[in-house]
């Protein structure tokens, strides 16, 4: 990536003028959403820098990130490992350990601004445990995609959309998606070439398809209660963080002990919160430290913030106890069977089963239907095994074919050799070979042995290789 232009390398004064600023090495790209609390999040940034190169993500991460990154980071600094750090863990560059601020700060020196660290959530979440924080893939919201289309506005994606306890969009009040509706497929934090709102696996639309996308009626009044509370507390951490630096989540467990005390026994406390007992033993005797999801529901219980909660005199949290206003968070809700669009999970069935797909893994087929690889077996064993059944069958073949096409390769290479006059070696065939790897399976080395003979050379001892 080349610098920007108008600027003095190194910042040193121009020949006869005044001291000209240092040009950043990357283009100094302001954040999306910066001083509000829907500011974009840091993989999103990376998505929308290397777009405005006409790069892949894959190409700049590997040029100008990667070789600048702490060798102490989880990961390795090598490109051929970042296929698999896309696909599963890059959302944790949005997250709350060093990792996600050496990834900040790495893009901080690159484009010399000084806020990307806030596209994270390290600065208010640093000190919490990492259970229930953020979300395994990324989640969007299809109405504000379809907003900002239509408004002609760049699509991006929040940073408050990676945490898991925002489960309901705070503008259409509608559930976060985390499966593409075409290919049902989960999403990649670090996106290939296309812009947000495309998926990243099909490179179809994620935005709404039509006019209904904002309303509410599928949500439940207290859930969208719940969920407006949520987005609030966020944006209240998101300022406290950007203002006052990182928050003193090291007193929770002494000033939870005050709700112990006030909300009655144990198990009573643990009913209103939907939780266990030796969850709120443990936090009291410090055993434990609270999690970002209970966190939640324990001050939306009695009707205080984290942030009161984190007060340093006592005093002040008992007074926020005594006037808060208790609701009872929602029962968590499970996700079962009861959800799977069972007619179309039967038709795909058929589809692979008759040909008119290719075969595929059980694992590989339910991960696709958007449902459990256990799901699917239970509620469909004969059919899987016939699944199964076929793809190992259909993995042979392929076998078989990819062997014979080494074979009559190795053969070819031979004869090529032979008619040169040049002696067929296993150094020399293997340089002609489209994988010199080849000759290393028993198969390529029978036919070597095979051919060698008949094209009337000496046979060669037992166990001989040369």
């Amino acid at each position: 990536m080349q610098e920007r232009t108008g600027r003095s390398a190194d910042g040193d004064a121009a020949p006869g003028g005044p001291p000209v600023p240092r040009r950043s090495r990357l283009y100094s790209q302001l954040p999306l959403g910066l001083g509000t609390p829907l500011i974009e999040c840091l993989t999103s940034y990376i998505n929308r820098l290397a777009h405005s190169y006409h790069v892949s993500v894959r190409t700049l991460v590997t040029l100008e990130i990667l070789p600048r990154l702490d060798p102490g980071c989880y990961l390795h600094t090598h490109p051929a490992e970042l296929g698999g750090f896309v696909r599963t863990r890059s959302i944790g560059i949005n997250g709350a350990d060093a990792c996600a601020a050496d990834w900040a700060h790495v893009l901080e020196q690159l484009t010399l601004r000084d806020d990307l660290r806030h596209l994270t959530v390290r600065p208010w979440a640093a000190g919490l445990p990492r259970w229930g924080l953020l979300r395994p893939t990324p989640a969007w919201c299809p109405g504000c995609y379809r907003a900002w289309q239509l408004q002609g506005q760049p699509a991006y994606q929040p940073v408050v959309w990676v945490l898991q306890a925002l489960m309901i969009c705070p503008v259409h009040h509608v559930p976060l998606q985390d499966r593409c509706p075409w290919c049902r497929k989960r999403q990649s934090a670090l996106a290939t070439r296309l812009p947000a709102g495309y998926c990243t696996q099909c490179s179809r639309t994620l935005a709404a398809v039509d006019d209904d996308a904002g309303a509410d009626r599928s949500v439940d009044a207290a859930a969208l209660a719940w969920q407006q509370w949520v987005f609030e507390i966020l944006a209240d951490l998101h300022a406290a963080g950007r203002s006052s630096g990182p928050l003193p989540w090291h007193r929770l467990c002494g000033n939870i002990t005050l709700c112990t005390q006030t909300g009655g026994s144990l198990r009573q406390l643990g009913h209103r919160v939907t939780a266990s007992k030796q969850l709120f033993s443990g936090w009291r005797n410090r055993t434990r430290r609270p999690s970002f999801p209970y966190l939640l529901r324990t001050c939306y219980a009695f009707g205080i913030s984290p942030l009161q909660l984190l007060a340093a005199d006592r005093a002040a949290v008992e007074v926020a106890l005594a006037s808060g206003h208790p609701q009872p968070p929602p029962t968590p809700r499970r996700t079962g069977s009861a959800t799977v669009d069972r007619p179309r999970v039967e038709a795909r069935l058929m589809a692979v089963l008759n040909g008119h797909e290719p075969p595929l893994a059980v694992p590989h087929l339910a991960r696709q239907l958007g449902i459990g690889e256990k799901f699917l077996v239970r509620h469909y064993p004969r059919e899987c095994a016939l699944i199964a059944t076929q793809y190992r069958r259909q993995r042979a073949d392929r076998a078989r074919e990819r062997v014979a096409r080494e074979c009559a390769e190795v053969r070819q290479a031979m004869s090529d050799l032979h008619k040169e006059g040049t002696y067929p070696s296993l150094a020399r065939v293997a340089a002609r070979l489209s994988d010199p790897y080849i000759l290393r399976r028993p198969e390529a080395r029978a036919a070597w042995r095979a051919l060698r003979e008949d094209l009337g050379y000496a046979p060669l001892p037992p166990r001989c290789g040369t």
